[in-house]
């Protein structure tokens, strides 16, 4: 869930109606498939996306009639329109959204399970009736969570959850049931305030993604700089350690000044797993710093997790373009959790 959204739901102070929409299941191409979310107050306002175009429109009409009704109903959409339909999705896919008035149970839900960390999921039943409204029931699931009684499909994504790290849904009959992977939103730690690391965060920021700035140079290291940062420490690196605690579903990029903040900063980044190691660097540093490392101690394994050179290969130049190529590689691994050939850093053959 993006952070702009998150933060409206668990902040959000009922002063007036609002109606949830959750796309809960698809076929075919469509928009999205993280299962987005869209808040749609009773003024029309709507934060989040469920797709954009016309679809999104048609799903911000069928709030009006929830907003009369107070009930939650589910709606397919079809996007298999043409150029010459009007008010009609051209994907080629169909849709599946619930839209349901905004309580104050499911707010209670989604910080919950954001507060485990990760550890709690949040699962939502959907049963569909001969007649609309849809009856919705929500629940945590946690280490003492019973799935019993659930289909043999349900039980095995729901055992899953934790190694899969995105949220899923099973369709079976007249059920749906959506297991929502409610994590707390990723962050991104950047080592050094040059050029591409000021270049790398405001992009983080365009794409909603909070970053943290680490570097001694208190004339880099600024306020007017960063002014999106979420923190700035100026600390000298040999105190990092001691003083950082960085979550595993965390990024992390290193773009310090020199080779020996490079390696410091390695020794203690490479000790603890981590989600995005990268490294700006040529190929050459790296194979001098991969084998510095390896000489410390270090496995071809736990140097195999480095993105260095780090980014995507798209012939990038300039400090902006750089920014891109790095940013862009951040986006597909909190995607897919995997390097993609196009990365820089992608093992080849000569």
């Amino acid at each position: 869930m993006e952070r702009q959204i998150y933060n409206t739901l668990v902040n959000f102070d009922f002063s007036q109606a609002a109606v949830l929409c959750s796309l809960v299941d698809w076929k075919g191409s469509v928009p999205r498939r993280d299962y987005p979310v869209m808040l749609v107050l009773k003024d029309g306002t709507a934060i989040g996306t469920v797709g954009g175009g016309a679809v999104e429109h048609q799903v911000i009409e069928a709030t009006k009639r929830v907003l009369q009704t107070s009930q939650p109903v589910l709606k397919n959409y079809d996007l298999g329109g043409t150029l010459a339909d009007q008010g009609c999705g051209i994907c080629g896919g169909k849709i599946k959204v619930l839209i349901e008035p905004f309580s104050r149970e499911i707010k209670q839900f989604l910080e919950t399970a954001y507060r485990s960390g990760g550890s709690q999921q949040l699962l939502t039943v959907l049963q569909i009736t001969d007649k609309n409204p849809v009856i919705v029931q929500r629940q945590i699931i946690d280490d003492n969570f019973n799935t019993t009684d659930f289909p043999a499909e349900v039980r095995k994504t729901i055992a899953n959850m934790k190694t899969l790290g995105k949220s899923h849904s099973v369709t079976l009959s007249r059920k749906h049931f959506l297991i929502e992977h409610l994590n707390p939103p990723s962050e991104l730690h950047i080592f050094g305030a040059g050029h591409v690391a000021k270049a790398v965060a405001e992009l983080a920021n365009f794409i909603e993604l909070d970053v943290h700035i680490y570097d001694d140079r208190t004339d880099l290291a600024t306020r007017d700089r960063f002014p999106f940062a979420l923190s700035i420490d100026t600390s000298p690196i040999a105190d990092l350690p001691q003083r950082v605690h960085i979550p595993e579903a965390d990024f992390v990029l290193i773009a310090t000044r020199g080779h020996r903040h490079d390696f410091e900063l390695m020794r203690w980044l490479l000790t603890e797993n981590r989600s995005y190691l990268g490294l700006m660097s040529s190929q050459r540093k790296w194979q001098i710093l991969a084998a510095a490392l390896q000489k410390d101690g270090f496995s071809e394994k736990q140097l195999a997790t480095v993105h260095s050179p780090v980014g995507m290969d798209i012939a990038s130049e300039t400090v902006p373009e750089i920014a891109i190529s790095i940013i862009s590689e951040i986006i597909h691994y909190s995607r897919t959790g995997k390097r993609t050939p196009q990365s820089l850093s992608y093992p080849r053959r000569d």
